[in-house]
């Protein structure tokens, strides 16, 4: 029986909420209405699915539950990541413009402790190998550091030049 009242008070109040906006627009148009209507049925639908699931409320469904928890988001990894691809398309986009034929860019980047980063790795992957010495060159005129980096063509990835 509860689960009855639960459902009939969400409907309630989707209606109750959907005339209230209703009254906001002047216009009585069509597709608002319309997207009313659906609100007031996903709202219908959905106070029946949190139903079945076993809670008592429609704010229940805000609550967090004992024995629940969030995943947590890793934001370091998140902005090295990006920050790692953008620093590729970079490094790609300098070997092109200095005239280096390369078929793809890999940098590892670390971070400290006290939120420093460092580019630990550069590996271009160049399409000759008269092409890896100023590869390597470009690469750390760009970074303005010296950084490891490593030139290799497709075919013997793993030789450095």
């Amino acid at each position: 029986m509860e689960l009855l009242q639960n459902w009939a008070l969400g409907v309630c109040l989707a209606c109750l909420a959907a005339g209230v906006l209703q009254q906001f627009f002047a216009s009585r148009s069509g597709v608002i209405k319309l997207v009313l209507t659906l609100y007031i049925l996903v709202t219908a639908l959905g106070t029946a699915g949190l139903a079945e699931d076993g809670l008592d409320g429609i704010t229940d469904a805000f609550e967090a539950r004992p024995g629940q928890s969030q995943p947590a988001v890793d934001v370091q990894s998140l902005t090295l990541a990006q920050a790692q691809a953008a620093l590729e398309q970079t490094l790609f986009q300098s070997l092109a413009e200095g005239g280096v034929a390369a078929q793809d860019v890999s940098v590892q980047l670390a971070a400290s402790g006290a939120g420093e980063v460092t580019v630990e790795q550069v590996t271009a992957v160049v399409l000759n190998e008269a092409s890896g010495p100023a590869a390597k060159a470009l690469i750390q005129s760009v970074l303005g550091q010296q950084v490891s980096v490593t030139a290799v063509t497709p075919g013997r990835e793993g030789d450095g030049t």
